[in-house]
C-alpha cells in the first residue's frame, strides 16, 4: 500500500481490507492506527503535498543496508562507531559534492520572480534548485493561433 500511486487504487484497497473477515482483530488495529498517519507514508497522498522533489528514502534505505551488512547482534561497539564513522564521512563527501554541483550550476534568472523571491526566503537553496527545472517548465508555454473555420 505504500508505493500505490492512485488515490482511488489506494481508497479501493482500503475498503477491500475492512471488509469482514479479511482481517483479524490485531490487523485492523494496526491498519487504523498506520490509517491515522497517511500522509506520512502512503505515496498518493504525499504526491498531493508540496515537497519541492525533497525525499530521504533512499538515502536511509541504503544506510540501513550498510548497517545490516556490516553489523549483526554479535559486533563489538567499537565495530559499531566504525560504521557509523564510515557512513558519517561518506554523507559528508556526497553532500560536499552535490553541493559543489548545485553551486556550479546555479541560474539566477530563475529566481528573479516573486514567487522564487518568496520561496528564498523560506527555503535553502538546496530544494529550490530542485524545485528550479519544474518551475522553469512550468513556465515555458507556446502560443497558438485557433483557426476558427475548423471542425474538431
Amino acid at each position: 500500500m505504500p508505493f500505490i500511486s492512485r488515490r482511488d487504487k489506494f481508497d479501493e484497497t482500503i475498503k477491500e481490507l475492512k471488509k469482514p473477515k479479511v482481517l483479524n482483530q490485531n490487523q485492523a488495529n494496526y491498519l487504523e492506527s498506520k490509517l491515522k498517519i497517511q500522509d506520512k507514508w502512503a505515496k498518493c497522498i504525499i504526491q498531493e503535498k508540496v515537497t519541492i522533489g525533497v525525499s530521504t528514502t533512499s538515502r536511509i534505505e541504503s544506510m540501513h543496508s550498510v548497517l545490516a551488512e556490516k553489523l549483526n547482534s554479535n559486533s563489538r561497539l567499537n565495530e559499531v562507531f566504525d560504521v557509523f564513522r564510515k557512513i558519517e564521512n561518506s554523507q559528508i563527501i556526497k553532500f560536499k559534492e552535490e553541493f559543489r554541483k548545485q553551486k556550479n550550476n546555479e541560474n539566477p534568472q530563475a529566481f528573479q520572480g516573486q514567487l522564487m523571491q518568496m520561496l528564498a526566503k523560506i527555503y535553502t537553496p538546496y530544494p529550490l534548485k530542485k524545485l528550479e527545472n519544474k518551475f522553469l517548465k512550468s513556465l515555458s508555454y507556446e502560443y497558438v493561433e485557433e483557426k476558427k473555420d475548423c471542425e474538431w
